[in-house]
């Protein structure tokens, strides 16, 4: 019997051993690329939809920029792309400042038709969208925190939908949907608010502020944390009763005890016999000196220096 180098005859090995050996290790190289594609096609296609909302959000946001720039020549001026104050990953598409105010104008490029129903919840394509239009709103507040106190209510915000016929609606949280066919005359007829030195100065610090390098953070309260002032020192003020201190009251209370005396002394002599009138009248005049000694004397009244015309 003739035996195989690896110890073993040559009838006892199967007939394709060493094929099925590469049969087995290629179907687990394929099985292995197989789920890798599977992965990247995953990813691929999440791209391509990414790359689509991407591609439909800048088509949106030239579209109402175009629109907006129709409203230069009456007094707006229009910035865009800005930072979102305390979001650095997130912007602001528009920003309109004119005669009606601040306007944040959020863009939207959706496929679905929006509708603000009755109860004032923004939905498109029957989902509702109400996180869109509350956006819009934190947007408002966010820039609205940064101007002047005077200048803060003429902040409001509004979600413009391109490729749709959508008059002015409110929402429940106070952001305005409309289309984009719309968005102008929606503006030119917001009441007046800033006047045009107010407008070219908030134009810039907007622009500044929000169109730097660097996302500005949000100014809270807390920024002041730091900058505390000691409290001044305690001013002691009369107590909320209204009475008198101690050393205002002593002499009032022994004038009236002196008061009380005179009173009981002239009660009793009132009813006393005719033959104690001197006696009274002796006891008066010592009791009158206690009671001048113990009142306080009355301020004197300055003299006028000239008479009255």
């Amino acid at each position: 019997m003739t035996e195989h180098a690896g110890g073993a005859s040559m009838s006892e090995r199967m007939a394709g051993a060493g094929a099925a050996q590469q049969v087995e290790v290629l179907e687990r190289r394929l099985a292995a690329k197989q789920l890798a594609l599977a992965g990247i096609q995953q990813e691929i296609h999440g791209i391509e939809q990414n790359l689509q909302r991407w591609r439909a959000g800048l088509a949106g946001e030239r579209q109402v920029a175009d629109v907006l720039s129709g409203l230069v020549a009456a007094g707006w001026v229009v910035l865009h792309d800005l930072h979102w104050p305390g979001r650095p990953k997130a912007n602001l598409d528009h920003v309109a400042v004119g005669p009606g105010g601040v306007v944040v104008v959020d863009t939207k490029n959706w496929s679905a038709t929006a509708v603000v129903g009755a109860d004032g919840v923004l939905r498109a394509g029957g989902y509702r969208k109400a996180e869109a239009s509350a956006d819009v709103v934190r947007m408002v507040a966010d820039v609205a925190s940064g101007l002047e106190p005077q200048h803060r209510g003429a902040v409001r915000g509004a979600l413009c939908f391109t490729g749709q016929d959508l008059e002015p609606v409110a929402t429940a949280d106070g952001a305005v949907v409309l289309g984009d066919g719309q968005l102008v005359d929606w503006l030119s007829g917001l009441p007046a608010r800033l006047q045009p030195q107010e407008v070219t100065a908030i134009a810039r610090y907007l622009g500044e502020q929000l169109g730097g390098a660097v996302s500005p953070g949000l100014l809270t309260t807390a920024a002041l944390a730091g900058q505390r002032r000691p409290l001044p020192p305690p001013v002691h003020t009369a107590k909320p009763n209204g009475r008198p201190s101690r050393s205002t009251r002593r002499p009032k209370i022994q004038a009236g005890k002196a008061l009380l005396k005179v009173a009981i002394v002239v009660t009793a002599l009132s009813t006393a016999p005719v033959w104690l009138e001197p006696v009274g009248m002796a006891f008066g005049h010592l009791l009158s000196g206690v009671v001048i000694d113990v009142l306080p004397e009355a301020p004197l009244v300055p003299t006028p220096t000239s008479a009255a015309p």
